[in-house]
């Protein structure tokens, strides 16, 4: 449904589809189901056979373009959209760090941007204005009408009815629905009443309107060659999709090997998973062993289950030891339990990763792996800036690099008397230092901590030397622990980074890979969108293993679909028949009766940015594939 107003009358229209339940199998619209505004139901040609100039107002209007008919005719018409979003953003809208500020008043946020800006504002000792907020606001027409028209906001709950209701429920609420939409108009000419001499006063020279007036008349002609394209898309995504989850496969279960002999023990990535296993669990030994079914009775089909008679080379010794095994395995039957254990031997992480035979999408194997699972970094071996990842639970993922503290023999001696000798022993740290120095040999430092910068006293010097730390009672060694647990770092790691977090692994200390949005937030997936440039500039590199690089590889070739296969697909293509067509197509020579032929209308914002840029998020967006 739509509505609009004139000088002298207001305008309806609903679509046949309200007034009456119809189906048709069609994902896209057809012309007859558009909005007609120059053209009677049923025609193509506008009353008297010539074009009138005409000019429609809205906010963001662009999107209501999308849905008139003559739109989408390709020899165009003299009907001209203006936008009093696009003038109000011209006049007095905000900048993208503005809309921040806003969006993010009244909260504790922690964008990077917003943290700086605050940290500025108090180190130049200058409270924060917020008078641009009396002159701006956001885009939307309740906001933009408060702000230009004042009186009481715009009620919009009843749009919900649009999004999530039924046509029966548009049928019900018709009424209110269309009052909405009325209301909106109305709103919407008094926003145009107050921008327009504010617009013309700022922007005098005709080629700005001119300029938003022809840019609000994009229009992209499409054939066959746009499914095709979809098609194909979709296809290798598809492919590289189900190529890439074969590789987290083959990782997967080249790491569970490492569970013999412990060999997941001596690995930088792999030797914090669970490693659990379960055990094969049978039932208790049933008391009552009377009802067991021997094998080799007759049944009731006078046939037996096992050759009662079977000539051995070995003789009729050889052909009883082999009954007798039968019924040793028969008499078992009882103790296998109704619900077996899933997976006994194998361990926890991997077990989480493989679907259980009664589940609907079952396939053999890890098939649950993909990039957003926790474990995928660590199984590809992911290094950031030549150390490997780690993940925390309290700073996210992150990356460990060597360490050594400069300890007093006192120190020393407090701490190893509390920490407990398997949890020091339980990272990996010579494979670790192994792989450091040949990824990444240090440059100005060595790891034996001999040119470390040394900060407060020993402990040692302050209590004298004649002390003697084995004399001391433990309620004296407390505080001194306690001190030595909570000493800044004596020695500063050549590493410039987010860090260093002494995440209780000893030798190392826990960098927090860079978030676009401030040091404050914690990285949830280093295989994300916003770090796939980190992997194309080798910030971000997998195991030299083919199965990790390759598995990079196709993460990133994906991800541009992936982002953007939705927007893409959700444009609303508007195919056209042969009658509908303009004659100087259909006589063409290349024309082909046969094929698809329609157009796209882009729901431009002409001026959608404070110094009048045109936007649009698919077709006016610079794309970042790979």
């Amino acid at each position: 449904m739509a509505t609009a107003v004139s000088a002298r009358h207001w305008y309806s229209w609903v679509s046949d589809y309200v007034l009456e339940d119809k189906f048709r199998w069609a994902k896209t619209p057809q012309l007859k189901d558009l909005i007609p505004l120059e053209t009677k139901q049923g025609t193509l040609s506008p009353p008297g056979g010539k074009w009138d100039p005409r000019l429609v107002i809205g906010h963001n209007v662009g999107f209501d373009r999308s849905f008139v008919k003559e739109q989408y005719m390709i020899q165009g018409t003299e009907l001209r959209f203006l936008d009093t979003m696009s003038m109000h953003i011209a006049i007095c809208g905000l900048t993208s760090f503005q809309r921040l500020l806003h969006n993010a008043s009244g909260k504790d946020s922690h964008r990077k941007e917003i943290v700086e800006h605050a940290n500025k504002q108090k180190l130049n000792r200058r409270p924060s204005s917020d008078e641009w907020k009396k002159i701006s606001s956001l885009n939307n027409l309740r906001d933009v009408h408060q702000l230009h028209c004042g009186g009481e906001p715009i009620e919009k709950a009843i749009k919900d009815v649009f999004v999530k209701g039924s046509m029966a429920d548009v049928r019900e609420q018709f009424q209110d629905l269309m009052t909405y939409c009325a209301t909106d108009v109305q709103a919407t000419r008094e926003v145009f009443l107050k921008l327009w001499p504010e617009f013309i006063e700022r922007f005098p020279h005709p080629v700005t309107l001119a300029g938003m007036l022809e840019m609000g008349t994009a229009y992209l002609p499409i054939n066959d060659a746009w499914p095709r394209y979809i098609q194909h898309a979709n296809s290798t995504y598809e492919e590289l999709e189900r190529e890439l989850k074969k590789l987290l496969m083959a990782l997967a279960d080249e790491a569970c090997i490492l569970l013999q002999d412990e060999e997941y023990k001596n690995d930088p990535w792999l030797w914090d998973l669970d490693w659990s296993t379960s055990a094969y669990r049978l039932n208790k030994t049933g008391k009552n062993l009377d009802n067991v079914t021997d094998p080799f009775e007759k049944g009731d089909d006078n046939s037996n289950k096992f050759p009662s008679s079977l000539v051995f080379e070995e003789g009729q010794e050889a052909l009883e030891e082999y009954k007798r095994v039968i019924r040793r395995v028969y008499s078992t039957a009882s103790r296998v339990p109704k619900n077996p254990t899933f997976m006994p031997g194998y361990p926890l992480w991997y077990r989480e990763l493989c679907p259980r035979p009664r589940d609907v999408d079952f396939y053999p194997g890890p098939s649950n792996i993909s990039t957003q699972c926790r474990v995928t970094p660590k199984l590809m071996r992911l290094v950031w800036d030549g150390y490997p990842v780690h993940y925390d639970e309290k700073h996210g993922w992150g990356y460990l690099v060597p360490f050594q503290e400069e300890l007093s023999p006192m120190e020393i001696e407090l701490r190893s008397q509390e920490s407990d000798p398997q949890d020091q022993h339980r990272f990996p740290l010579q494979a670790f230092l192994s792989f450091v120095q040949n990824s990444k040999p240090p440059k100005n430092c060595s790891l034996n901590g001999n040119n470390g910068e040394v900060g407060s006293p020993d402990a040692m010097d302050l209590l004298g030397r004649d002390f003697d730390a084995r004399a001391m009672e433990l309620e004296e060694k407390l505080p001194l622990l306690e001190a030595a647990k909570n000493k800044k770092l004596r020695r500063i790691p050549e590493h410039i980074g987010v860090g260093p977090y002494d995440v209780g692994i000893p030798g190392v200390r826990f960098y927090k890979i860079p978030h676009k949005d401030g040091d404050h937030n914690r990285v949830g997936n280093p295989l994300a969108r916003d770090y796939l440039l980190r992997a194309e500039d080798g910030t971000l590199t997998a195991s030299p293993d083919a199965h990790a690089d390759r598995a990079l590889i196709l993460g990133r070739m994906c991800s541009y679909w992936k982002n953007n296969q939705k927007r893409i697909m959700g444009q609303m293509a508007v195919w056209l028949n042969k009658s509908e067509l303009n004659k100087n197509i259909t006589r063409h020579s290349d024309y082909e009766p046969e094929g698809l032929y329609g157009a796209i209308v882009p729901r431009i914002v002409t001026a959608g940015t404070i110094t009048r840029r045109a936007v649009e998020p698919t077709w006016l967006t610079a794309s970042n594939a790979y």
